[in-house]
């Protein structure tokens, strides 16, 4: 698996947003980016085998209403981290939130959309 995969899942999770991997575009709203996390990954045991961790950071652009924005963005995080032994494109994987954090609010783009970030990892059969 790789963020790749993760994207192509989340368009089918989330239809009516826009993705992107590693790169904002600040003029677009209802956006989600994927980035790829500084931090532990690699091979280790969860539940039964041998799994990896990817970890990720979601950046998420709704409007430029922040009430509408936070309340998207707590909707999205709800149903990633409810995301477990999920099947998709011969992976299974689950979702966790990165030390249980919330999201976190950034500010917002030059064009005047709100931003948050999710920090998760997804959890993968090798």
């Amino acid at each position: 698996m790789n963020s790749s995969i993760f994207k192509d899942y989340l368009k089918t999770l989330f239809p009516g947003m826009n993705f992107r991997l590693g790169r904002i575009d600040e003029n677009i709203e209802k956006q989600i980016t994927i980035y790829t996390r500084n931090g532990t990954s690699g091979l280790f045991f969860y539940g039964e085998g041998h799994t990896q961790k990817m970890p990720l950071t979601l950046t998420i652009t709704y409007s430029k209403n922040y009430a509408e924005t936070e309340q998207e963005v707590n909707k999205i995080f709800e149903a990633l981290t409810n995301l477990n032994n999920i099947k998709f494109k011969n992976t299974v994987f689950s979702v966790f939130p990165f030390n249980s954090r919330l999201p976190v609010y950034l500010g917002y783009t030059e064009s005047g959309f709100y931003q948050f970030a999710l920090d998760i990892d997804v959890v993968y059969n090798k």
